[in-house]
């Protein structure tokens, strides 16, 4: 992808989804070709689609992407980082509904009534793509694959959201359910699936999953004990991934056995391997 600084009227006005005019030679850009590539579908050329092209824009951890009722212009295809999609409910509590990461298309909810419903927030540095909403239709005109991949992010949005997690759930088995969705996700990115960081705090967590901090620092600590992750700040090991799956049907047997090895008992072995110091640091078992 280059740097494309644009001097017509069009660069100008899609520069300002992202900055001022006076900062079009800092901005990158994307072709159409390369949102196709990044939406991993084929780019099929078409005359009013080849002349696009699409900013960037960067976020520091805490930036605010959209804020909830912020006027509808774009949608915004995530680069690199993670997010969080926080929607207010009739009570004018906040919740976590989402938390989206490469390859995902956000904005989307403001297509229905041109204004946003939630809040995304970025948790790590990130990268996105503004896209204003003509130019997607212009280019979901010009190239079908493109049009299904947008209909594919639409459809995942959807499913992600009707998904949720039972309630009818121990507080264990929710948060194993929301280990294993992270070790999917970060398969699917091409990441360590066995190894990662929650890039979310456990106050993020709870509230996605219905549960207060201290239920998800309990539960992860349960499956910790259990020896089926092992835990150092924000650091994962999933020592038995088949006991994530396990833990979720049969939950209420796990909560009244005892298991035979700990987390603990698995120390020495990490140890051997590299991933844990010999000596486990303090709040080994904390997710601060």
């Amino acid at each position: 992808m280059k740097a494309e600084p644009r001097s017509n009227g069009q660069a100008s006005r899609l520069v300002g989804v992202v900055g001022s005019p006076s900062t079009a030679s800092r901005v990158r850009w994307s072709s159409a070709r390369e949102i196709c590539d990044l939406l991993q579908v084929c780019y099929q050329s078409a005359p009013d689609g080849d002349e696009l092209r699409f900013p960037h824009r960067k976020l520091r951890p805490g930036q605010v992407l959209y804020r909830e009722g912020q006027p509808f212009e774009a949608v915004y295809l995530i680069v690199s980082g993670f997010f969080k999609v926080q929607m207010t409910d009739i009570t004018g509590s906040e919740r976590v509904i989402a938390f989206p990461a490469r390859h995902d298309v956000l904005g989307l909810d403001g297509i229905c009534v041109n204004r946003h419903t939630a809040e995304v927030r970025a948790l790590t540095d990130c990268e996105v793509v503004a896209m204003p909403f003509r130019q997607v239709l212009t280019l979901s005109h010009a190239c079908e694959n493109f049009e299904q991949a947008l209909y594919r992010a639409m459809s995942r949005e959807l499913v992600c959201a009707h998904q949720g997690v039972p309630g009818v759930m121990r507080a264990e088995a929710k948060v194993a359910r929301f280990i294993e969705a992270q070790t999917a996700r970060y398969a699917a990115l091409g990441y360590s699936a066995h190894r990662f960081l929650l890039v979310m705090t456990r106050r993020d967590i709870g509230s996605y999953l219905g549960l207060t901090l201290e239920t998800v620092s309990r539960a992860l600590s349960a499956l910790s004990q259990a020896g089926v992750i092992a835990i150092r700040l924000r650091e994962v090991v999933v020592l038995q991934p088949q006991a994530l799956a396990h833990w979720q049907r049969h939950d209420d047997a796990f909560a009244a056995g005892k298991p035979e090895v700990t987390g603990d008992a698995q120390l020495p072995a990490l140890a051997a391997a590299g991933w844990w110091p010999a000596v486990p640091a303090p709040g080994l078992r904390q997710l601060q």
